[in-house]
């Protein structure tokens, strides 16, 4: 609960519990810090990199768009058309633009994910990620550790295998309840 209140310093946690013995009752309290929440993630296409061949067979079901262009360019992240084009190029003879995506064979299905990949896409935006922030971490370590000094960081938005990520990281040193 803690480390929560820590990583939170704009939520409140209240745990209590009741025992049969009420000298066993236990309430425990972590209060606000702040009122500055993080950003609210956006909703975001999948990045080509990072998907699967089921996730693949499952957005062929789900589309609504007719040929493999348009599959292409609306049901990913960072595929413009002229991009577009040049993957279903790369396809081989069996592709076109125009192929309607629910007569895709298995094989057609398996060389799509090939492809992907080996194609180089652009990095997706970190906007589909909620970062707690470089302040609201010092305040929650300051809060609860109470240290003699506190070094936070956040990095840009990077990237792994399509999926964006952010790395936020404190460290305190001393503190009320440090032991020598």
């Amino acid at each position: 609960m803690r480390q929560m209140a820590v990583i939170t310093p704009y939520a409140q946690f209240l745990f209590r519990f009741l025992s049969d013995a009420a000298e066993k009752n236990l309430t425990i309290k972590f209060t606000r810090r702040t009122d500055v929440m993080p950003p609210v993630p956006l909703l975001t296409k999948h990045h080509p990199s990072a998907v699967d061949l089921l996730l693949i067979k499952r957005l062929i079901t789900d589309t609504t768009k007719p040929n493999l262009l348009q599959f292409l360019q609306h049901e990913f992240v960072n595929i413009s058309k002229a991009h577009a084009d040049r993957l279903i190029g790369e396809m081989g003879p069996d592709f076109s633009a125009k192929t309607t995506v629910n007569s895709l064979t298995s094989q057609q299905l398996v060389r799509i994910h090939q492809l992907f990949r080996q194609a180089k896409f652009d990095d997706p935006s970190g906007n589909c990620l909620s970062p707690a922030g470089e302040y609201n971490l010092r305040l929650g370590i300051i809060k609860e550790l109470h240290p003699d000094l506190v070094a936070t960081h956040a990095s840009s938005p990077q990237v792994f295998e399509g999926h964006p990520f952010i790395v936020e990281a404190g460290v305190s040193i001393g503190g009320k309840d440090v032991k020598q």
